[in-house]
């Protein structure tokens, strides 16, 4: 079995650390596996560990544009061989539509990451390969409510953490530390600008607090407005080294991938992002995992409900390990990466006509 993942840039971001994920783990079982992008700072790593890295052109919306980009992943899918054709965005899905017909024959699989808005016309033209899989049980209904895939193609494997990488450190964290990390732009950043909102009244209330907000975007310089009189505040920018800066910290407020790291990090958790606010992240509250930990569905955030469970955990000391304890064990039961690569190898040998 030989697998390309495609996906149209390789920079940063929780799909395309799926991805990294899927391209290690798939290797260490024996199946050759590659990734075509643009190329960014997560496919420069691969190629250093000696994943084959393919440079596609720029995937967009016009039609010369998607067809130098089909006509560059046919050239590399046929030339390689490749028995699966994997695509994780939905531009990179579009490009391989069809591609049962190149030499070799291919089988073309769809993973859908996030919900996105779609017209009719662009409903019609999406691509969800002969079989589909969704990170999550929400992802997979609105896959077949809204675009009519059958629900019989569509497999849920949520997202795969390395729990060998993603550790606990072997010493506790200093205390009263909070860590925000996510892209910065507006549509992913509420929850850091809530903590810039409520940074003054915690660092009253909890002296020594440290909060670090990682990531960059658009809404980065705003937030650094919100944080200016705040000394409890700092900006780490891009963190390559996402592990370590879980380790050094206690509490972590985010969502989705970042929010399954961290607690495999031995970090608490505050589930809190633009599309809503699920508080605590327990394994006895197993809903906001039927969304990928994206809380979509749920009430949206406000910095009183955030702040009660941030207290909760800066004030119990007991409460916030074993929240980290149990949390840890349910990443490894259920998150870690090995058992991601091993769910997607069954659901690849189940493609018709076989791989």
């Amino acid at each position: 079995m030989k697998v390309l993942l495609f996906t149209d840039r390789m920079q940063s971001g929780g799909a395309e650390t799926h991805i990294a994920a899927l391209a290690r783990g798939l290797r260490e079982t024996g199946v050759q596996a590659a990734v075509a992008s643009e190329g960014g700072k997560m496919a420069d790593a691969l190629e250093r560990e000696g994943i084959a890295q393919y440079r596609i052109p720029s995937i967009g919306r016009s039609p010369a544009q998607m067809l130098a980009c089909r006509r560059a992943v046919r050239r590399i899918a046929e030339d390689g061989g490749f028995t699966v054709l994997h695509a994780h965005a939905r531009l990179p899905a579009l490009a391989i539509r069809g591609c049962r017909s190149w030499r070799g024959a291919p089988a073309p699989v769809v993973t859908v990451h996030a919900a996105f808005r779609a017209f009719p016309a662009l409903s019609r033209m999406c691509y969800w390969g002969e079989k589909t899989i969704a990170v999550s049980e929400d992802l997979r209904a609105d896959v077949c409510d809204r675009f009519g895939v059958p629900a019989e193609v569509v497999s849920v494997i949520p997202n795969g953490v390395d729990c060998r990488s993603f550790s606990p450190p072997p010493h506790d964290p200093p205390p009263r530390t909070i860590l925000f990390a996510s892209r910065l732009d507006n549509d992913c950043s509420l929850g850091a600008e809530l903590l810039c909102r409520l940074a003054p009244t915690l660092a009253e209330r909890f002296p020594g607090l440290q909060i670090t907000i990682a990531g960059g975007g658009s809404a980065l310089e705003r937030l650094r407005g919100l944080a200016k009189n705040n000394p409890c505040v700092r900006f780490a920018g891009y963190v390559s080294d996402m592990p370590r800066l879980y380790r050094s910290h206690r509490i972590f407020v985010g969502v989705s991938r970042a929010a399954i790291e961290a607690a495999a990090c031995g970090c608490a958790v505050v589930l809190c992002g633009n599309e809503g606010y699920a508080g605590l992240m327990t394994p006895q509250n197993p809903i906001p995992s039927l969304s990928n930990f994206t809380c979509r569905g749920e009430s949206l955030p406000d910095a009183d409900a955030l702040e009660a469970d941030l207290c909760r955990l800066l004030a119990d000391d007991d409460l916030r390990l074993r929240i980290s304890v149990s949390n840890r064990d349910w990443m490894l039961r259920e998150y870690d990466a090995g058992r991601m690569v091993d769910r997607t190898l069954r659901f690849y040998r189940s493609l018709p006509q076989g791989v």
